[in-house]
């Protein structure tokens, strides 16, 4: 069962007056190119191997790679377990910062690396964010009520209600999250030879085909300069993942959109992803939160240096 809250504030009008004057005191949220019309869309499948994905039949996910652009050989940590890969992707950091070792989240250090809408909310509080997720820990553990709309549920719940927010609500960065597939892998197997697997990815590609859909059916989709981001936590081999391993670690990254731009073979991380989004949202990226990643895949995105993953964090299989 879905289970759906909704956020609003009845403080949030003067919140959003406030923040407007702010921004036109000092401009400080706005990133080169900023745009207001700047929309997001996040799509995480959980434990899907690069080889596998393009060994399968997935139209929806092609077709955004082919408005696109596509790295098959990002990277995820050392760690390749989810508790830390979502929480780099989502943070922005990797797990020596954000704490993150093992699907536990004991250490987890979200106060000083927060999820990348609690910088959209403080910065751009007029924005609507959305996160629907089949892996509770991502909004129960890493979001911690960051989002104005959240909820839990099956991979197919994810993507009627990600599609549902996405035709009837004025949002502007949404994240839905599937799990399907990991469970596919660890029952057997992580491995594009899996017939298992294999049908785990395209019925997570008609998913996604569901919620691009509802994205391309908005009114005013025309005059909104939406981007798509995909990307993974971790891939896998036999029925586990967890090591230093290419198959574990080695992934992909997807960036979709009028406002994408091509992406060099191996030159993307995990890390880079809330980076980008926030980048495209306008939302300049502030020293002080030392960040690991960079905006990628992105037209006119600032000069920015990544730091790489140190080997930090244990290893640690599930």
């Amino acid at each position: 069962m879905m289970r759906t809250a909704l956020r609003f504030s009845h403080a949030r009008p003067v919140a959003v007056l406030l923040a407007v004057l702010f921004l036109a005191a000092c401009g400080q949220s706005e990133a080169p190119g900023g745009d207001r019309e700047a929309r997001v869309l996040v799509i995480g499948i959980d434990g899907l191997r690069t080889d596998a994905l393009q060994g399968a039949d997935t139209p929806n996910i092609d077709r955004l790679i082919a408005e696109g652009a596509f790295d098959d050989r990002s990277q995820v940590d050392y760690v390749t377990v989810s508790g830390p890969g979502w929480s780099s992707m989502l943070t922005g950091v990797w797990c020596d910062k954000h704490g993150v070792r093992d699907n536990s989240f004991d250490g987890s250090n979200y106060d000083a690396y927060p999820h990348f809408y609690r910088h959209v909310r403080e910065l751009r509080p007029d924005l609507v964010t959305v996160s629907y997720a089949h892996w509770a820990p991502i909004n129960e553990n890493i979001l911690r009520n960051e989002a104005d709309i959240v909820g839990l549920g099956s991979d197919e719940e994810v993507a009627q209600l990600t599609a549902k927010a996405l035709r009837e609500r004025d949002v502007h960065v949404v994240f839905a999250d599937f799990d399907d597939v990991d469970h596919a892998g660890h029952s057997c197997c992580f491995s594009p030879l899996s017939a298992n697997y294999r049908d785990a990815i395209e019925l997570t590609d008609r998913y996604v085909g569901v919620i691009v859909d509802a994205l391309k059916s908005r009114p005013r989709y025309a005059e909104e300069n939406w981007l798509v981001l995909m990307a993974t936590d971790h891939g896998g081999s036999g029925v586990s993942h967890g090591r230093d391993e290419p198959e574990h670690r080695n992934t992909w990254f997807l960036s979709s959109g009028a406002a994408s731009a091509p992406l060099t073979p191996g030159s993307t991380r995990v890390t880079d992803l809330a980076v980008t989004a926030m980048i495209h949202l306008g939302i300049a990226i502030r020293p002080e939160w030392n960040l690991d990643g960079i905006a990628v895949g992105l037209k006119n995105a600032p000069a920015m240096t990544r730091r790489e993953s140190r080997n930090s964090c244990e290893a640690q299989a599930p």
